[in-house]
């Protein structure tokens, strides 16, 4: 029973550790904290979970709702080509040059979809092979 709750607290004490980050760095950044979601994807990670994010961000580019973080990229030419979107044609979409916005868990090498409210960070939630981030953040913005 011990282990349970060490195990429990672990996993809150991480994802508040994700949040704090976040929400840090989005107080450096106060025009994303304007969007009621962000949505960042890293160029380095979990293939597919990078390919859903690459999806969504094609799918809802033109949601002004939505803020996308571009992290950890080594070459915006080839996510241009890969999307078909020119990116600088979209204010919605920050190219994270600086690597600022890469969480510093083993969640980094997850597409990180981000709820703010009152310009800070309310909740997040990555989407990994075990979580449909993406899916859940769609379900939410349909109703």
């Amino acid at each position: 029973m011990l282990f349970l709750t060490l195990s429990f607290y672990s996993c809150n004490s991480e994802r508040q550790k994700e949040i704090d980050f976040i929400d840090n760095v989005l107080s450096e950044h106060a025009d994303l904290s304007n969007y009621n979601w962000l949505v960042i994807i890293p160029g380095v990670g979990c293939n597919g979970c990078i390919q859903e994010g690459e999806y969504f961000l094609k799918k809802h580019v033109s949601d002004k709702t939505i803020g996308f973080v571009l992290t950890n990229i080594s070459s915006l030419k080839i996510l241009q080509q890969k999307t078909g979107i020119k990116l600088k044609e979209h204010e919605n979409i920050y190219a994270d040059t600086d690597n600022a916005f890469i969480v510093e868990t083993h969640n980094s090498v997850y597409p990180c979809v981000v709820e703010i409210k009152d310009h800070h960070v309310v909740s997040l939630e990555f989407q990994s092979p075990q979580t449909p981030a993406l899916r859940n953040l769609e379900e939410t913005l349909m109703k």
